[in-house]
């Protein structure tokens, strides 16, 4: 006859097994270098933040080892005073700015910074750039960011890189449909912030101890963040979905109209904040004693090497081009006096020059965010333009 274990015996029997098993999961998971860390954690100010010393793999698009400083940016570590005999410059913007994709040796902040170094208008300063780029950050979360992170850090140039797919839709409650992120809106000709997202119970879910505690176990452990990854998918997916069944032609995450002008007055007035939103980054950061220039980046569609892919994607619009958010800021620009570089037109002519895709990686060309070939572009662009700027002595 065969002895039965008592059931306490049984249950630490099953236990020890589960738990041997998970950790030799977790161990084969960290042999082979599997990892999908929680990057972000929110707070007050902006809603969001990258998370202050969070490590890991980014293979969602691209692929970069990334490290998160201890002030929570995708950057090494900067002093809050500058040193002395140094140009500094603070990088605000989205995903492109935060630049996941690419290490951060190969991102546009640091060619800007390298070519820099041989600006006839720098010799014998040091220059620091910044990077206080944030995921899905809209125009108004890049005002808030400055002022609570950016301009303690003194900067002498502050570059606010406009996202033209994502940037005005990010900036109206009506067009985004997200209650957890900060607005601005006009109260007559004023323009005035709204956090109501504070008050959100999801939003004050996320900011508990259990919540945050969480967070740090999924960075902490290869399995949860297997299980996050398979979340993060899902809902992606859904997203998608839902953005095709609104009949969108135009990439996950981007926005048709922004490359037309305002068919109705929810556009306009999404125009009308994202513009005073500049106008007054514009305003505060002359107030610190910095210069202020806006770059307008570049989508995919717009940037194709093919003039005949980008000509059918104009046609399904019904405009000449997808020149028209670049155009807009270098009006605005010229009204507030501020300078503005869009990479739009230099994109496309090198583009097609090289017969090179500047988004997108592997199979997924023109598509996304900007690969190696687009960052270091971009990056002698602006330092180009940031060296004349310089040169000159104008705004």
């Amino acid at each position: 006859m065969i002895a039965v274990k008592p059931w306490p015996a049984r249950l630490l029997l099953i236990a020890t097994s589960i738990a041997f098993a998970l950790v030799i999961i977790e161990v084969g998971l960290r042999i082979a270098g599997f990892s999908n860390p929680y990057f972000y954690t929110f707070e007050d100010e902006t809603g969001w933040m990258l998370r202050p010393n969070a490590a890991g793999w980014f293979r969602k698009e691209g692929g970069a080892y990334v490290r998160i400083n201890s002030a929570g940016m995708r950057d090494r570590e900067h002093t809050l005073a500058k040193p002395a005999n140094t140009y500094r410059i603070a990088i605000l913007g989205d995903s492109f700015a935060e630049a996941l994709q690419v290490p951060s040796e190969q991102t546009f902040w640091h060619v800007l910074e390298d070519r820099l170094a041989s600006c006839p208008a720098l010799a014998g300063r040091k220059v620091e750039v910044l990077n206080f780029g944030v995921g899905n950050y809209g125009t108004a979360q890049e005002l808030l960011a400055m002022r609570a992170r950016a301009l303690a850090y003194a900067p002498d140039l502050v570059i606010l890189t406009f996202t033209p797919a994502n940037d005005v839709r990010n900036n109206s409650r009506l067009l985004e449909r997200d209650e957890l992120r900060p607005y601005f809106v006009y109260s007559g000709d004023q323009l005035i912030p709204d956090l109501s997202f504070r008050d959100a119970p999801s939003f004050r879910q996320k900011r508990t101890r259990v919540s945050e505690t969480l967070y740090a176990a999924i960075n902490h452990s290869r399995l949860l963040q297997v299980l996050n990854a398979v979340k993060e998918a899902s809902q992606t997916r859904r997203s998608a979905a839902q953005q095709a069944a609104q009949g969108h032609t135009a990439e996950f995450g981007a926005e048709d109209q922004t490359f037309v002008p305002p068919p109705d007055e929810v556009w306009t007035e999404a125009w009308r904040v994202t513009e005073g939103i500049l106008a007054q980054m514009n305003r505060e950061a002359s107030a610190y004693g910095a210069r202020f220039l806006v770059v307008s980046l570049t989508y995919g569609a717009q940037v194709n090497p093919d003039p005949r892919a980008r000509a059918a994607y104009a046609r399904c619009l019904g405009v000449p081009d997808l020149l028209y958010p670049g155009q807009r800021l270098e009006a605005l620009g010229v009204r507030e006096n501020f300078p503005v570089l869009d990479l739009a037109p230099r994109f496309q002519a090198e583009a097609e020059r090289r017969g090179t895709s500047l988004h997108g990686f592997g199979k997924q060309l023109n598509l996304g965010h900007w690969n190696q070939t687009g960052h270091l572009l971009a990056g002698e662009l602006i330092a180009q333009r940031v060296c004349g700027l310089l040169q000159s002595g104008n705004q």
